[in-house]
């Protein structure tokens, strides 16, 4: 029980951490963490049972070989009259020292280890405070109405000299649909992090609904959030515990309806209702797991919605279905796609063009094409 517990305890704790970025982006940690606290209480108790049954037949032999001892004395001393006290006093004494002595390399070794690991732990928890977040609980609660603005925002990696972002500016309509596209290290999903709140500005500002990001309750606006990533976020637990992450305030229509809406009711009918989905989603196809991920957002009607290379590893096919799921969204709430495949981005409302972590061209996607520039060599390359 103990075994089995601490395995799956610490399987489900390397999930988490796989997928920090999506549950500190979305603001879904609180609610995921509550089955690690579980599990970690019912593995507490297994291991005090252990605890208790390894020092009782530890401990409890020691008192039971003292009274042998003191018998075989007795009998040797009282009854038969030999005069052997010394001696087996003698011995009970070296055996006892023995015993230490052979115990104390292996009680060394255990505290040097200890103390390596003390010490990789205080440097990690001293990492930790000091990049702790700042309580924004008594903050303002963000309004979406009015979309997001980014004025002149830099953004620099520590330890780079340069900055991947340089100087942007641009805005964000209220329920518009908004991508990002350009070369790979061009400062698009930096940018994308940022605006999720992810990554605070080295300069700059970056406002939603009019208040910048520094005067907004932070917890309140990344539950708003939702990311979808070429990663499928999967954890191995049933189905409808991936959508609603272990919430309790769930509504068993609304998750029929994104169920059917994604395509995922053959999956709910192919496996039980209580049945794992495997480490990471192994028991599901890459487009099943990607459909998964969008429907979780559907179903907790996040107001900015970042898709970032969401359809990148699946087939033309499939990623023509979850076009259509997302184009059904449009004008419900802010959608924001970073894509390297253009056709996804065709009916976006606005592209931003970057180029080396600045942004060079804007604008819808036929004017784009037309204009002559990056965006327009990017779609010569590519066939739709």
């Amino acid at each position: 029980q103990h075994t089995d517990g601490s395995n799956r305890q610490q399987s489900f704790r390397l999930e988490v951490l796989r997928n920090m970025k999506y549950l500190k982006a979305t603001g879904r940690t609180k609610p995921v963490i509550a089955p690690v606290n579980k599990e970690v209480i019912r593995v507490g108790e297994a291991y005090r049972k252990l605890t208790f049954l390894q020092g009782a037949t530890v401990f409890g032999l020691e008192p039971i070989v003292v009274l042998v001892l003191a018998v075989v004395i007795y009998f040797f001393t009282e009854i038969r009259g030999a005069n052997v006290l010394e001696i087996l006093f003698l011995l009970f004494v070296f055996r006892t020292a023995a015993i230490n002595l052979v115990a104390t390399q292996p009680a060394y070794r255990k505290f040097i280890s200890a103390t390596g690991s003390m010490k990789v732990y205080r440097e990690l928890r001293s990492n930790i405070d000091a990049h702790r977040e700042p309580d924004t609980s008594t903050k303002q609660t963000p309004e979406f109405d009015d979309g997001f603005e980014m004025k002149d925002v830099t953004y620099t990696y520590p330890g780079q000299a340069a900055p991947s972002v340089s100087h942007v500016s641009f805005s964000v309509p209220a329920r518009s649909t908004v991508a990002f596209v350009g070369p790979s290290g061009s400062g698009k999903s930096t940018t994308a992090n940022m605006l999720a709140s992810l990554l605070i500005p080295s300069s700059g500002e970056i406002a939603v609904g009019g208040r910048p990001y520094s005067e907004i309750n932070i917890a309140q606006f990344r539950e708003k959030v939702g990311y979808v990533t070429q990663e499928s976020v999967v954890f191995n637990a049933p189905l409808t515990d991936n959508i609603l992450l272990w919430r309790d305030n769930t509504d068993p229509e609304r998750l029929a309806e994104v169920i059917a809406k994604t395509g995922l009711d053959a999956v709910q009918s192919a496996k039980s209702r209580d049945q794992n989905l495997g480490a990471d989603g192994t028991a599901l196809s890459g487009g099943e797991r990607q459909r998964l991920s969008i429907a979780r957002e559907l179903y907790w009607e996040s107001e900015l919605l970042i898709l970032d290379e969401a359809t990148s590893s699946v087939d033309s096919l499939l990623e023509k279905q979850i076009d259509e799921i997302i184009s059904g969204q449009r004008g419900t709430k802010t959608i924001v796609v970073i894509a390297h495949r253009l056709s996804t981005v065709r009916n976006a409302d606005i592209i931003y063009v970057f180029d080396e972590g600045r942004i060079v061209e804007s604008g819808s996607f036929d004017d784009l094409v037309n204009a002559g520039g990056l965006f327009s060599k990017m779609a010569k390359l590519q066939s739709f």
